[in-house]
């Protein structure tokens, strides 16, 4: 997993560059805790930067979420720049996220959000947060828990069976794909997609 911390105001500011090195990580927490929020709510310089780095790092090689977190109403032209901004975010691949703390509006981030499913809104301030973390991951994790058949007989035809949860968080269940590599052949199938309330 790799994740960057954006922070923005009137203008974005990239505290912690996309990275999967658990160190820098630690160190970006620490930074972000030392920012003191003020200024505009310029949501879309946040998402342009997150854009810029999925894109340089290679869009189509990783999953990527972006969870925006804002704390006002979005002025002016500014949910137009959002609404825009996101599209691109999705045509990169990744999934858009937004939470809500105080003194937001609901529709302008529902716009941004992939669905309306995907903005969270906390309306007992910051220290609330900590209360929607578990929605959050349940909404945007894909886990594989289960793989059958466990091993097959060569020249043998069979069907691959996964189970797990999040599978069908995707935009469009018609355009998941599979791939996997056997003796170094890289395989990629659609996935058919069939929902059940529980594991066996």
């Amino acid at each position: 997993m790799r994740l960057s911390f954006i922070v923005f105001s009137t203008q974005a500011h990239v505290i912690l560059p996309l990275t999967g090195d658990r160190l820098k990580i630690k160190k970006g927490l620490k930074d972000l805790e030392e920012v003191k929020p003020a200024g505009d709510t310029y949501i879309h310089e946040g998402l342009k930067q997150a854009n810029e780095q999925i894109a340089v790092q290679g869009a189509s090689r990783f999953s990527s979420i972006i969870i925006a977190l804002t704390d006002g109403k979005l002025d002016g032209q500014i949910p137009l720049y959002a609404e825009k901004e996101a599209k691109k975010s999705r045509e990169l691949g990744a999934r858009v996220y937004c939470v809500g703390v105080l003194d937001f509006v609901q529709e302008q981030l529902e716009k941004i959000a992939d669905t309306k499913e995907q903005v969270f809104p906390v309306t007992g301030g910051f220290q609330a947060l900590k209360g929607i973390i578990n929605s959050v991951l349940k909404q945007s994790c894909t886990e594989i828990l289960y793989l059958e058949p466990s091993s097959v007989c060569v020249g043998e035809e069979f069907q691959v069976v996964l189970r797990g949860s999040g599978l069908t968080l995707a935009r469009r269940l018609d355009g998941i794909t599979c791939t996997y590599h056997v003796n170094g052949t890289t395989i990629s199938k659609y996935l058919h997609l069939r929902q059940t309330d529980k594991l066996p």
